[in-house]
């Protein structure tokens, strides 16, 4: 009887044993199941599958962080597009601009530069991208980083060689977020070759005329002299025509000097 009792027990407890597993089995696979999907899905948002979603197996706990996680894959989509979008609406308008720009980072490490920069650079693009600022434009010694986030002054670079002249003109902007944090530098680049060329051929101008002119005024100018000390004995010259051609004179060679 003994024997019988024991042995009941014994297969109870086995049959108990048994059922516990399979339902312990069973619940993990309900847990791990729903846990091992969303773990997939997060690593395929992060490489930028948006596609497909975390089925949901109830309203518990599971279910709504299943939830969660589709909703978030949704919205980092929607703001990858949009993004993207506004990046190529920004590469639009780089790539037409007749001007060359560059942004930096805080650090004034470049991170976009467009086709004309590069071309006034002489560089590639990826010589360019992830360099300072103060090497590609070479104002390393003349200029700190600090003192252009401070100051944004305007820089004029003579990039001259023996095959072409290039005078380029600079100019700093601030990339700064409404809540004041300065992000980085915009730099805008305008070629001014001909503007300094037509300003030189000005001032080369000018000083050659004042030059030619000089000469004359002052025999002028010693003459008029000349004849007011002597304007008794000349008396068909009125004094006053004489002094007006001496001021005319003077300020002919004010003139001529102030350039």
């Amino acid at each position: 009887m003994f024997n019988n009792i024991t042995l009941i027990f014994v297969v109870a407890a086995l049959i108990a044993i048994t059922i516990g597993l399979i339902l312990a089995v069973l619940i993990s696979r309900a847990i791990t199941r729903p846990i091992e999907e969303m773990r997939q899905r997060t690593i395929q948002i992060a490489r930028g599958d948006y596609s497909g979603q975390v089925q949901i197996y109830g309203d518990d706990e599971l279910g709504q962080l299943a939830e969660a996680v589709n909703e978030l894959s949704v919205r980092v989509e929607e703001s990858q597009e949009s993004t993207e979008s506004e990046r190529r609406r920004l590469d639009s308008v780089l790539g037409y601009m007749t001007d060359g720009v560059l942004a930096t980072d805080r650090r004034g490490r470049i991170t976009i530069v467009n086709e004309m920069a590069t071309d006034f650079l002489n560089l590639e693009n990826d010589q360019i991208v992830g360099k300072s600022i103060l090497d590609i434009l070479d104002l390393r010694g003349t200029f700190t980083l600090r003192g252009l986030l401070e100051n944004q002054e305007q820089v004029v670079l003579d990039l001259s060689d023996d095959d072409q002249d290039l005078i380029l003109h600079a100019s700093f902007a601030l990339i700064q977020r409404e809540s004041g944090f300065i992000s980085g530098l915009v730099c805008v680049i305008h070629d001014v070759t001909e503007q300094q060329k037509i300003d030189q051929d000005r001032k080369r101008f000018v000083s050659n005329v004042s030059h030619e002119l000089r000469t004359p005024l002052t025999s002028m100018k010693s003459y008029i002299e000349a004849l007011l000390k002597e304007h008794g004995k000349i008396q068909k010259w009125p004094p006053n025509f004489l002094k007006v051609t001496q001021e005319e004179t003077d300020r002919m060679m004010r003139m001529i000097n102030d350039y």
